[in-house]
């Protein structure tokens, strides 16, 4: 039996949720060991599933923005490469970051063979 690889999924949008859990379904490879959809749930899922990637949406419920999350969890030992931004915001008015980005009109294109990169099998 293969190990899966565990992801926490940031992400606020149900429709976008089941969208990408459908995605790493379909991969065989990764597992969405978590969805949470605000700063607080994401750092508590990090810390109880220790996932070995996180999709993490911009815009996110409460003050905290997904690149909060996303600097705190490379606080927590992250490594920026395992942390993927995606967002349907035009990326232009997304602030600086260190993460790899993914347009939410293309993560059907694209997290997959991202995901294959960063993880060759």
């Amino acid at each position: 039996m293969v190990s899966l690889i565990p992801v926490l999924v940031v992400e606020d949008d149900p429709h976008w949720q089941e969208g990408i859990q459908v995605l790493l379904q379909q991969s065989g490879r990764f597992q969405a060991v978590s969805i949470v959809d605000h700063y607080e749930d994401a750092l508590s899922a990090f810390t109880q599933y220790q996932p070995q990637l996180v999709l993490l949406d911009w815009q996110i419920i409460g003050e905290k923005d997904g690149l909060d999350v996303g600097h705190k969890l490379l606080q927590l030992g992250l490594a920026s490469h395992q942390i993927v931004l995606i967002s349907a915001a035009n990326p232009q008015s997304i602030p600086s970051h260190p993460f790899l980005y993914i347009p939410k009109n293309q993560i059907s294109d694209q997290l997959l063979p991202l995901l294959d990169a960063l993880f060759p099998a």
